[in-house]
């Protein structure tokens, strides 16, 4: 018996990594539910900011990579000619996208369904946390013109919608309610567990940021913070330069930290690089405007590494469980307190703590439960408009 064809269209895929989470959010679910159902991705032929395609690519053809096949389109209008071939034309159960503002790879492909009649039921939309309140008020104006554009249009009109927690079906159907949508919550999958590296001891307080350089992951405010230290303390950045007047002002706060403080820029990792680097701190800080899953946040649980971040992820009462803080980014002398502690810890102290979040990272790798919704989603598709 045949399985269902899913085609999933993603701005990026491996091999990039420059896009963060949602690359992993899509791997993880492609990995994982590959027996069940036949995966198709079209994506970018190319990593984000990138001028040159992956190496060894045959764009506009489709390739296995992995446990999917896969199609990398190239940019110009060849795109859209292919984008609307592939939605068209591959008898698909399911129609994934990812990301909301997305014109390549989420709107197109819902007017190819406006405006060829593609059964609507077939579609299912993953916002990738562009809906939350800290996402959408970063240009504004221009996201609220979209919003309405493609409501005035019926764009998603009795489309579903995927939520990875319940705080972001709330964001959802704010937008899915007006257009007789439905939202399926199903948690992402999440990086499966492997042991991390033994910690290094240091009589420094080593911080990390990993993540994509942008206002919306609030690099600045970590800056600030960590430069209001007395103690010495390091604070390595990883992640591109997706916004360049963004990193330019975030140099320039690190130009005017004290001499206890060193911040240092470290560049993009891949993704198999990540639970690895995040072991070699003491603190991961991520003081993010809104993630709908955090995927960085989950592989500092797998690394042994204590999470510093906002509460505007679904990650919260980390200080209950003792595996870090989330709070109010209002109150700046809240975070800064919990760095000053775990400065005060001896090494001692940090690895007990360590165990602590290497058990929430075990309890959380692979969660049946997760899989089961995901895969529940997929098959409550139905052909009804």
């Amino acid at each position: 018996m045949s399985k269902p064809k899913i085609l999933i269209a993603c701005p990026l895929y491996f091999p990039g990594f420059k896009g963060g989470g949602p690359i992993r959010s899509v791997s993880n679910l492609v990995a994982t539910l590959s027996e069940s159902f036949d995966f198709y991705i079209v994506t970018s032929d190319r990593d984000h900011g990138d001028d040159s395609p992956y190496p060894g690519i045959s764009p506009h053809d489709w390739m296995q990579v992995g446990s999917a096949r896969v199609m990398y389109v190239a940019p110009g209008m060849g795109k859209f000619l292919t984008l609307w071939r592939v939605v068209r034309g591959g008898d698909w159960d399911c129609v994934y996208l990812n990301g909301f503002f997305n014109f390549s790879f989420s709107l197109f492909p819902l007017i190819v369904r406006r405006i060829s009649r593609v059964n609507a039921a077939r579609f299912v939309l993953a916002p990738r946390g562009e809906l939350s309140p800290g996402a959408l008020a970063l240009k504004n104006k221009k996201k609220i013109f979209y919003i309405a554009c493609t409501h005035f249009l019926g764009l998603h009109k009795k489309l579903i919608w995927h939520a990875t927690a319940d705080l972001e079906s709330f964001e959802i159907s704010k937008i899915a309610d007006r257009n007789g949508g439905r939202v399926l919550v199903a948690p992402n999958i999440a990086t499966k567990f492997e042991a991390p590296p033994p910690p290094m001891e240091s009589s420094i307080l080593r911080v990390v940021f990993l993540s994509r350089i942008s206002p919306k992951k609030n690099l600045a405010y970590a800056i600030r913070v960590v430069s209001r230290m007395a103690s010495p303390v390091v604070l390595d950045i990883y992640g591109p330069a997706e916004d360049e007047d963004y990193w330019s002002a975030c140099k320039d706060l690190i130009a005017k930290a004290p001499v206890n403080v060193e911040i240092r820029y470290k560049g993009p990792i891949a993704p198999a690089e990540v639970v690895g680097v995040l072991a070699k701190y003491d603190v991961f800080f991520l003081p993010t405007l809104g993630e709908n899953y955090g995927h960085v946040v989950v592989e500092s649980f797998l690394a042994g590494t204590p999470v510093l971040i906002s509460d505007k992820t679904p990650w919260t009462k980390l200080e209950e469980l003792g595996v870090g803080y989330s709070g109010d980014l209002s109150n700046e002398d809240m975070f800064l307190g919990y760095l000053n502690l775990m400065s005060s810890l001896d090494f001692d102290s940090k690895k007990v703590l360590r165990d602590r979040v290497l058990e929430k990272g075990r309890s959380i790798s692979y969660s049946p439960s997760a899989v089961e919704a995901t895969k529940l989603m997929f098959e409550r598709i139905d052909c009804e408009d």
